[in-house]
C-alpha cells in the first residue's frame, strides 16, 4: 500500500523528481571501489525516505523492520 501511495499522483506528480543523465552519481558510490560495480548503472534510488505507518494489532507481527522492532 505505502509503494502504491508513494508511486501514485498526487503524491508522486508533486514531490518526485526523476534524475536526469546530467546527474552525476553519488560521491560516496563512485569513488569506493567496493560499491562502484554494483550501482555503476543504477540511475537514482530513494534515499533517505522514511514513511511513518502505524499497523494495526493485527499486523504488528508481520510488518517489523530489519532491526526487529
Amino acid at each position: 500500500e505505502v509503494l502504491f501511495t508513494v508511486s501514485s499522483d498526487p503524491l508522486y506528480s508533486h514531490f518526485i523528481v526523476l534524475p536526469t543523465n546530467e546527474d552525476p552519481p553519488d560521491t560516496i558510490l563512485h569513488s569506493n571501489p567496493k560499491f562502484w560495480p554494483f550501482f555503476k548503472d543504477a540511475v537514482s534510488a530513494i534515499e533517505g525516505t522514511h514513511i511513518h505507518c502505524t499497523p494495526s494489532t493485527e499486523e504488528q507481527q508481520a510488518d517489523r523492520t530489519a532491526k526487529a522492532f
